[in-house]
């Protein structure tokens, strides 16, 4: 999840309206891997309300193999990021966008101007993950802790 994959926020509104943003960084941040913290846009306002609802979910998709994870749980934290945090963006970011330019060709200076205004760092209780690789699997339920 910390690799510089592609990440998705998820979240949903009190009536169950779902909408969803990007992540720029993410770690695991205990031991047992049931504890997540990323670093997402928090320009759209409705995502921000959203993340008071106590429900989110985190996935991750590397550009390169497809493979993805994708972790559902509740925010437990959510504050300014910070210097720690900032870096992981900078650094999970580049390895993001390096990899769309090898495989897409987008302009790397294209790519990095993605990145939004602002940022919150949000830290999840992990209660389900799930492998999301295309193919037959995906969807199927991962036991145990993140890796």
């Amino acid at each position: 999840i910390d690799s510089g994959a592609g990440l998705v926020v998820g979240t949903v509104s009190p009536d169950g309206e779902p909408r969803a943003d990007r992540a720029w960084a993410a770690a695991v941040v205990d031991e047992h891997g049931r504890r997540v913290r990323f670093v997402m846009s928090a320009d759209d306002p409705a995502v921000m309300r959203n993340l008071e609802t106590g429900a989110v979910s985190l996935t991750g998709a590397e550009v390169l193999t497809y493979q993805s994870l994708q972790l559902k749980g509740r925010p437990v934290v959510v504050e300014p990021p910070t210097a720690d945090d900032v870096d992981a963006v900078r650094v999970q970011s580049g390895t993001f966008f390096d990899a769309v330019h090898r495989v897409d060709g987008n302009p790397l200076e294209a790519l990095w101007r993605m990145l939004p205004l602002q940022m919150v760092a949000v830290e999840m209780i992990v209660e389900e993950t799930f492998d999301q690789t295309p193919g037959p699997g995906a969807g199927a339920t991962i036991d145990g802790a993140v890796q």
